[in-house]
């Protein structure tokens, strides 16, 4: 009943959970603590900003970001886009759009990382070559952003890390 979308590392699911090196599932919700509420979350950290919870899932503890509208993860108007864009994957669960993933995942590995891991820049190769040959760089994102007339947001969760070089394209 509450809009969400899985944002990456969904590739497995429902079958399995792989997190391997990340380290937590990425929701974006409507409105975090509704979810919290319905599912049960509990907090690992204490700090009004942390959005880091665990969710019991086949009774196991399963972590998970839970990222909400206006929360500055990235520009708010994007984020009613990605939501409103989803797709319903394996007739199990919402994901973005392959463009909204390919951006939102683009703009997580360069803007909320110190730097781009080869699993991301794997994973946005291949999803690249299936739209429209897409290149998984900095200037593609900035297009995307500008195209869209989004702006490169810091997180109100201090924990993630912000590229503050992006702050200058805006």
């Amino acid at each position: 009943t509450l809009d969400y979308v899985v944002l990456r590392n969904f590739e497995e699911f429902p079958d399995k959970i792989v997190l391997n090196e990340h380290s937590d599932v990425d929701l974006l919700v409507e409105n975090k603590n509704i979810l919290v509420y319905t599912v049960g979350a509990e907090p690992v950290f204490f700090q009004n900003y942390r959005v880091h919870y665990t969710i019991i899932i086949g009774g196991k503890k399963v972590p998970f970001d839970i990222r909400y509208i206006g929360d500055d993860y990235f520009d708010k108007q994007w984020q009613i886009k990605v939501l409103k864009s989803k797709v319903f994957e394996k007739n199990t669960f919402y994901r973005p759009n392959q463009i909204e993933y390919f951006y939102s995942l683009l703009y997580h590995a360069l803007i909320h990382k110190p730097s781009f891991s080869k699993d991301y820049k794997s994973r946005l190769n291949r999803i690249g070559d299936q739209i429209e040959k897409i290149r998984p760089t900095m200037q593609s994102l900035k297009a995307y952003m500008i195209q869209n007339n989004y702006r490169f947001c810091e997180p109100k969760d201090f924990s993630v890390y912000y590229n503050i070089n992006s702050s200058k394209i805006n």
